[in-house]
């Protein structure tokens, strides 16, 4: 789609906090706030595109730097790339950066949001499920040590 071509890359971030204070994994490695970037991709003359993720963090995987570093680093790839040509930009993040799909994943839903706001569809529409039914997303959980992280486990089941 002509004028979809990507001329600016924001990258914000907030601390994702869990719900129940602490996130309580193995080996006693404990979480309190997961900093998680959120990315705004404008093109020139067509919709703007936001996305965020939530890595679980440099105690359960390997990150560089965090993924809001990672995030800056993939930025410049995608300037100039048509927004809606996904498999282009996926090439070019990956000639930047081997793996850290981590940190790739809030500016692959930031242009699926532009490519379903290109097509008027949603973003879920345009991978196949246009279902109004919540899309599955990865979720940490508790180890469940806690009387309440046990409650909300089974509360969400």
């Amino acid at each position: 789609m002509k004028g979809s071509e990507v001329i600016r890359v924001d990258v914000f971030g907030y601390n994702l906090t869990y719900a129940h204070g602490q996130y309580v994994m193995s080996s006693g490695r404990v979480v309190e706030a997961l900093p998680s970037p959120v990315v705004r991709i404008e093109t020139r003359d067509g919709p703007t595109g936001y996305g965020e993720s939530c890595p679980l963090g440099a105690t359960y995987l390997p990150a560089l730097g965090g993924a809001r570093a990672a995030v800056a680093e993939l930025a410049p790839a995608l300037f100039g790339v048509e927004a809606t040509n996904l498999a282009e930009v996926s090439a070019r993040m990956d000639a930047i950066l081997r793996g850290h799909v981590y940190a790739k994943s809030a500016s692959d839903i930031a242009l699926w949001d532009i490519l379903g706001k290109s097509t008027g569809r949603l973003g879920r529409g345009t991978a196949g499920r246009a279902s109004a039914d919540p899309t599955p997303s990865l979720c940490g959980r508790s180890d469940g040590r806690s009387r309440r992280d046990g409650d909300f486990r089974l509360s969400r089941a």
